[in-house]
């Protein structure tokens, strides 16, 4: 057989390089299902970015939005749904694309923020974010909500990095019986914020540092912080929050994000070109046509702790609604009486590898 000519050889590696960079990015499900936390490395375009960059701007120094600034060690927390500028990110295919190649497609979009935090702002303290822990699936491996953090700068424990505890989504961690709800008014006016545990460091806690172009996609469920921004830049990230395998869930599961969705993305439906709208619809998690959804402009947009939500895993018992799911999730997961007891008995007369 005749060998490849110079040619050839050139062709084939330019066709080589085109699939490689052509290809859907990886995310490193076995990580994200045992630490929580992920990381999708370069999958953001640069002038995607820039124009990102300058919508934040813009609402971040917009009068409009110093209500929902208030709070220094979050930083602002302004819903992208006050500009149409964001819907890129609702509809980004390579951060989708790979939760689909990881088995968490079907993601339909939840709510999203401009979180920025300024020059010379305190640590964020601990928290989870996770609202549905009086339901079964809130117990289990897979995830039910993804935050993908999209961030403007590159990150370092310089000026305010994301910090997690691997595995605190999927079992008790001493942090879960000690913490408010986060982003409450309890969390956001303590005068003694230093003391508190959700500011000091913690066993097994890791540093998540990101270069401009990275995703981090985490579980809701995990525990997550951020350091002190002691530079003198704003540090600003974009958190996106999905739903994988939407239509998996359970009718009232679905009906309860829905109405969630709606409070928390309302000015989508009320103030988005209808073209914006029409693009968005196939990725939010509504279950009737986008001109009939109905918003209601009530509550405090601030607000991130409805009464519809519960916070609080079951095994801390704080809550008595989260404390029933968890039994329930419990004797489900739990092998038959019989079973068990055949198993623990094998365990007992078969040599240990």
């Amino acid at each position: 057989m005749a060998r490849p000519g110079l040619p050839s050889l050139i062709t084939l590696g330019l066709l080589l390089v085109a699939r490689c960079c052509s290809a859907s990015p990886s995310l490193h499900e076995e990580e994200l299902l045992r630490d929580g936390v992920t990381v999708l490395r370069q999958v953001v375009d640069r002038a995607l970015l820039a124009d990102i960059a300058d919508a934040s701007n813009a609402l971040i120094d917009s009068d409009a939005t110093q209500h929902l600034q208030r709070d220094a060690f979050t930083g602002s927390l302004i819903p992208v749904t006050k500009s149409s500028a964001f819907l890129p990110l609702i509809t980004h295919a390579p951060t989708l694309d790979a939760l689909a190649a990881a088995g968490l497609g079907d993601a339909r979009w939840l709510s999203g923020y401009v979180i920025s935090k300024p020059p010379s702002s305190p640590s964020l303290g601990w928290h989870q974010d996770a609202w549905y822990w009086d339901e079964a699936n809130a117990y289990g491996e897979a995830p039910v909500q993804l935050f993908a953090m999209f961030y403007l700068t590159n990150t370092s424990r310089a000026n305010g990095c994301l910090r997690a505890i691997p595995g605190s989504h999927r079992r008790p961690h001493a942090l879960h019986g000690l913490l408010d709800a986060a982003h409450s008014e309890d969390v956001r006016g303590a005068e003694d914020w230093a003391a508190q545990p959700a500011h000091q460091t913690w066993d097994g806690e890791v540093d998540v540092p990101v270069d401009v172009g990275d995703v981090v996609v985490g579980d809701a469920r995990v525990l997550h912080a951020a350091h002190a921004n002691n530079s003198t830049e704003r540090r600003t990230v974009i958190t996106m929050w999905f739903m994988p395998r939407f239509s998996d869930y359970s009718r009232e599961f679905r009906a309860r994000t829905e109405g969630l969705h709606v409070h928390l993305a309302k000015d989508l439906y009320s103030d988005w070109p209808a073209a914006a709208v029409a693009a968005a619809a196939p990725f939010l998690p509504i279950s009737r046509p986008v001109g009939e959804v109905a918003v209601v402009s009530d509550g405090d947009e601030y607000d991130h702790n409805l009464d519809a939500m519960v916070r609080a895993p079951g095994w801390t018992g704080t809550d008595a609604a989260s404390a029933r799911a968890y039994r329930s999730w419990r004797r489900a997961a739990a092998p038959r009486g019989w079973l068990r007891r055949a198993r623990d008995g094998l365990a007992r007369v078969l040599p240990r590898a």
